[in-house]
């Protein structure tokens, strides 16, 4: 567990990287950061050549999504934190995102589309506290947990990167295309058939999560 404090040494941190949810929650990560730093990058371009904002308009309007992805941040968390759930939550996010990206990329009208930037951006930052306690709540170890944040950084930049080349207001709408976060329902979802049937056999007594007595995973 995390507990007793484990002595360093190379085979007990490579045996981490056997474990394939370490892969699930690095890619998450990286998905999640290639749509907030397209998005993020690209915003006073959108809004001034997608929309047809001035210069100063364009970078004004920037800021306010981000005042308001505070109230669904809060919110999530405190549902999360309340009935234990993670994946749910990041799951409602990322529907959240997908109906906002539609509406950036494909909606006529300028206030329906800037409302889209907000919904998007509350589902992305809100995500970003979901998947922390998503991956912080289903791993033990403090080796693990060394190799998992490192993995999952490593991960969300090079999701910095891809995101850079990734959306441009020029493309538009056809770049507005939120298939990272489709990805990443499909990842929650197996991650949920995975700790039920894990859950399930350690409830039965024939399964010890984690190497930890009585360890059971959030979902």
């Amino acid at each position: 567990g995390d507990v007793i404090p484990a002595p360093f040494s190379w085979p007990e941190v490579f045996r981490h990287f056997l474990d394939p949810k370490l892969y699930g929650f690095a890619a998450s990560f990286f998905l999640l950061n290639l749509v907030s730093t397209s998005l993020s990058y690209f915003l006073p371009i959108i809004l001034q050549n997608g929309m047809g904002f001035s210069t100063n308009k364009a970078i004004l309007l920037s800021a306010p999504p981000y005042y308001y992805a505070v109230i669904p941040v809060i919110i999530s968390s405190r549902i999360g934190d309340k009935y234990r759930l993670r994946g749910p939550v990041i799951t409602f996010n990322s529907l959240s995102l997908i109906a906002g990206f539609i509406m950036l990329g494909f909606a006529d009208q300028v206030t329906v589309r800037y409302i889209g930037v907000y919904l998007a951006t509350g589902a992305y930052v809100s995500n970003w506290a979901a998947l922390n306690g998503y991956q912080a709540s289903n791993i033990t170890g403090q080796w693990k947990r060394s190799v998992v944040a490192a993995s999952i950084t490593a991960c969300n930049g090079l999701g910095g990167v891809a995101g850079q080349l990734g959306f441009r207001a020029t493309l538009l709408p056809s770049a507005a295309r939120p298939d990272s976060h489709i990805l990443i329902i499909c990842i929650v979802a197996a991650f949920s058939v995975f700790f039920y049937i894990a859950n399930s056999k350690q409830k039965a007594g024939k399964k010890v999560i984690e190497e930890t007595d009585n360890f059971r995973y959030t979902y």
